[in-house]
């Protein structure tokens, strides 16, 4: 689905069935945070005051 948006109905996003698997399955699913993500949180906190 390279240089589609997805479509956008009234009830939510219209995706493809690989991309809607992909998709539930990193919000059931979650990487663990790496050092990278860490770091910028903490960058961001210290500037915001967070």
């Amino acid at each position: 689905m390279a240089g589609k948006a997805p479509r956008r109905g009234r009830d939510g996003l219209n995706l493809p069935v690989n991309d809607r698997k992909v998709f539930i399955e990193a919000l059931t699913n979650p990487r663990p945070a790496n050092d990278r993500l860490r770091d910028t949180v903490r960058r961001y906190r210290q500037a915001t005051g967070v």
